[in-house]
């Protein structure tokens, strides 16, 4: 399940499952705020889905205890920099820094 401000990572991640000779798997992506993709849930559960990856923005508190219940496991992943902005603003505390310039790379060039 993503967002649709997400598409980068998706890329990212169909390139690196396609790339794997071990094992193949069958992805099917899912916008969490398109009603269409509700019926995409249901025949994806249908068709034996065996992991959930939840890689949206916010939480999704409905969606763990649901696949839960139907034995399928659900993982939340924090694909946002939120944790390294955490990491940021504690070393900045720490050094009673009181202005930071952040540059980041352009997320067309190159994602990860």
């Amino acid at each position: 399940m993503k967002d649709k401000s997400q598409d980068l990572f998706t890329e990212w991640y169909n390139r690196f499952m396609e790339s794997s000779t071990l094992t193949k798997f069958d992805t099917t992506i899912l916008n969490v705020d398109d009603a269409l993709d509700k019926t995409k849930i249901c025949n994806a559960l249908s068709n034996g889905a065996n992991i959930i990856l939840d890689i949206s923005w916010g939480k999704q508190e409905e969606a763990e205890p649901i696949f839960s219940n139907i034995g399928i496991p659900y993982y939340k992943i924090d694909v946002a920099i939120t944790a390294h902005l955490d990491l940021l603003d504690q070393y900045l505390d720490i050094r009673n820094a009181s202005d930071v310039t952040m540059i980041f790379d352009d997320p067309c060039v190159s994602f990860f």
